[in-house]
Parts: structure tokens; sequence; C-alpha cells
């Protein structure tokens, strides 16, 4: 996905159940979750920074900031 926080504008205006708004991630990416009429769960995400899998680890355990 190009741009989360767009998508996310556009399933907010067209009433969409938001479950998380947009946000950063550890591992990377920006996310948010919505729930469609039928009660399934969609999340939708978009990689703004790329990590090496040691520095993710590393990020995990409180390692690194």
């Amino acid at each position: 996905m190009d741009d989360v926080d767009e998508h996310f504008e556009r399933a907010r205006k067209a009433s969409a159940t938001i479950l998380e708004d947009p946000k950063d991630t550890f591992y990377g990416d920006r996310r948010y979750g919505a729930e469609d009429p039928e009660g399934h769960q969609w999340y939708f995400a978009q990689e703004i920074s790329k990590r090496s899998k040691p520095k993710k680890a590393a990020k995990k355990k409180g390692l690194i900031a």
C-alpha cells in the first residue's frame, strides 16, 4: 500500500468501523485496522522503514530504540 493514512481517511469517511487508528510499529510498518459490515477484521499496512533481522530482534528485546 502506498499511503495507509489516505486509505484510513477514505475508510473512515465511508463509515468503516475503525478498530485501530494508524500507528507506527517497531518492525517498520504503519498500519490500521477496520471491520467490515459482515464482521471481518482487516488490517492495512505500509512499510515505512526497512530493518535488518538483527535490528528487529534487538528492538523487540528492548535493547535498542
